[in-house]
């Protein structure tokens, strides 16, 4: 058993490294430590796998319902009857008498809130959330950074505290900035997130909290069209990346994958996001709820850890 911080990268997809993908052209030393260093694997992410249409890009609010609920998203969801029924990872972690942070800037807050937990609107006991302003400029390819600095601020101090079982934390650059069309600023954004994704990482790890990185869809994978010329500014098909990084996992990889240095490409689909809060309540030590869809990802673990 073991406290978990699920890190969302909201629009980071796996996709072929070419010129239209922003990945191709950043260093991220951070991000590929990671990959390098612990267990990866790609996700679904869009379409049916979620909850969508079969041929419906992924989106934040399927997403961050699927991260959350460990179901697909619904059309229901809507319905009152429907949102009160539905378990969610925060129900069972405030049942469980545990403590739970959620924190995001305000274009993702209620994403990481209210859609997290299952259309519940409230926090759930024992649930703390974190609205951190985001920047007032026209448009937010003019601050790519957003106020991403702030947000791992909140969340460093929070891990430090270790008040908290389970963190979870919406980074929304690099999807609400390729939306603007500014490739040189999702360039920049990518570069920032990687800056960040540093020191949370290294303080969630000095701390024996466990990480699991992933997206709720893909984005900058695709910012451009195939002319190469012209910006594309929509959500994908993409799968996700999800990374499982604690000490003991060092330089291990998922069963049968294949290895990884910075393409992720090659990496095969071995399950979808609602896999994830099925994860998150194994290493809580806690039971998968009769409604939870998803499967956890501990069994492409190794054996022996």
């Amino acid at each position: 058993m073991s406290k978990v911080l699920l890190i969302i990268l909201d629009g980071w997809g796996i996709g072929p490294m070419n010129e239209a993908n922003v990945f191709s052209h950043v260093a991220t030393p951070t991000f590929d430590h990671c990959v390098a260093h612990y267990p990866v694997a790609a996700l679904a992410a869009s379409g049916e796998a979620v909850g969508l249409a079969p041929d419906e890009v992924g989106n934040s609010e399927s997403g961050h319902w699927n991260l959350g609920t460990g179901q697909r998203f619904r059309p229901e969801i809507w319905n009152t009857t429907m949102i009160q029924s539905t378990t969610s990872l925060g129900a069972v972690i405030a049942r469980a008498g545990k403590k739970q942070l959620h924190i995001s800037e305000t274009e993702k807050y209620v994403h990481a809130t209210y859609f997290f937990n299952g259309g519940h609107a409230s926090p759930f006991q024992g649930e703390d959330d974190i609205l951190v302003p985001s920047p007032k400029v026209s448009s937010y390819d003019e601050k790519p950074a957003m106020s991403a600095r702030l947000i791992t601020r909140r969340l460093v101090q929070a891990l430090e505290s270790g008040v908290y079982d389970f963190f979870v934390v919406n980074y929304p650059n690099l999807d609400i900035i390729a939306h603007t069309g500014n490739r040189a600023a999702v360039i920049k954004a990518l570069a920032i997130i990687d800056r960040e994704l540093a020191l949370v990482t290294a303080t969630a790890l000095q701390h024996g909290v466990t990480i699991l990185m992933t997206a709720d869809h893909g984005n900058i994978e695709q910012i451009t069209e195939a002319d190469n010329n012209t910006a594309h500014r929509t959500h994908t098909f993409a799968p996700v990346p999800f990374i499982f990084a604690r000490p003991d996992l060092e330089r291990r990889r998922f069963v049968d994958a294949p290895v990884i240095t910075r393409d992720l490409s090659p990496l095969p689909v071995v399950g979808a996001l609602r896999d994830v809060p099925v994860t998150i309540l194994e290493l809580l030590g806690l039971e998968k709820p009769m409604g939870m869809e998803g499967a956890s990802l501990t069994r492409l673990l190794p054996k022996g850890v």
